[in-house]
């Protein structure tokens, strides 16, 4: 891996911790879906979900570069 793919890793790495410490925010019950409504608190966890399923199927792929 050469110098901007350790970048790219290290980058993606810390969108990968701040999606999920958002996720958390969450799921930890710090903000409910009585706070936001249900509909969108399960748009904003699909989401999230989605994201960081993403994320990690990057990382992946940059590992086996």
């Amino acid at each position: 891996m050469n110098g901007r793919q350790n970048k790219i890793k290290s980058w993606m790495q810390g969108i990968y911790t701040d999606i999920n410490n958002t996720r958390d925010i969450f799921t930890w019950n710090l903000i409910t879906s009585k706070d936001i409504g249900e509909e969108n608190y399960n748009k904003i966890i699909d989401e999230l979900n989605n994201v960081s399923v993403t994320i990690e199927d990057i990382l992946f792929e940059l590992d086996n570069k």
